[in-house]
């Protein structure tokens, strides 16, 4: 498990290096995944928000609002 998460954090971290952030964040939308910030959501918060926003439902669907 622990080889699994040291995966993913890796991942994460290229993702973020990559692509850079959601242009959504600095005015994020209410049901967008960085206003919720339960530990729930962190997973979805580090991926889309944090590089893979193109992929992020939320983004894809408002993406004219930018």
């Amino acid at each position: 498990m622990e080889i699994a998460k040291e995966k993913k954090n890796k991942e994460y971290q290229v993702v973020l290096q990559d692509k850079g952030r959601c242009p959504l964040i600095d005015e994020a939308l209410p049901h967008c995944y960085c206003s919720d910030t339960r530990s729930m959501a962190i997973d979805d918060i580090i991926y889309y928000c944090g590089g893979n926003y193109e992929q992020c439902p939320i983004y894809q669907n408002n993406r004219d609002l930018l």
